[in-house]
């Protein structure tokens, strides 16, 4: 009886002292989770391109062969064609992102559990928030209309980093 209580007590003690790894350190990162959302969204706004093209389709097939808007809407399928094609190229990328993010993850998971620092690391995702903020990534053009496109310029990261401070 007392070498059976001995011996649990004996197992609790060795497996309260076994380090507590996280089995998938991205699925709790920040940034991981940020470029997931991202694809989300893409995910959502293709979706809704495709409606609106059968929807304008719908409206061409019931207009007469002739009428003044039949262009003006065939041009609009062009350019809502135009906008799956991005955006689907840009899911692509944000994708290979996330994979390469997932690796980063458990890399730097493993660094910051043998210096028993915290994970997911806060800086270094208030970091990104920075760099993502201002640089007009193409994520951020999902919420433009299709007139309103401008050029867009990418800011130097470093000089970003130093204005704040970093």
């Amino acid at each position: 009886m007392k070498k059976t209580i001995f011996m649990l007590i004996l197992s609790l003690i060795c497996t309260s002292c076994m380090d507590k790894r996280v089995k998938n350190p991205e699925k709790v990162d920040l940034i991981y989770i940020d470029l997931k959302s991202d694809i989300e969204k893409i995910d959502k706004v293709i979706k809704l391109r495709e409606t609106e093209i059968q929807i304008v389709k719908d409206e061409i097939n019931s207009l007469p062969v002739r009428a003044k808007g039949r262009v003006v809407r065939l041009l609009r399928i062009e350019a809502m064609s135009s906008d799956i094609t991005r955006f689907k190229q840009l899911k692509k990328y944000i994708y290979i992102k996330l994979r390469k993010r997932k690796e980063m993850a458990k890399i730097r998971y493993e660094l910051r559990f043998q210096n028993n620092e915290p994970w997911p690391d806060k800086e270094e995702f208030r970091l990104y928030k920075i760099a993502k903020n201002n640089s007009l990534t193409p994520v951020e053009e999902i919420n433009k209309s299709d007139n309103s496109r401008a050029p867009t310029h990418k800011k130097d990261i470093q000089k970003i980093l130093k204005f704040h401070g970093l």
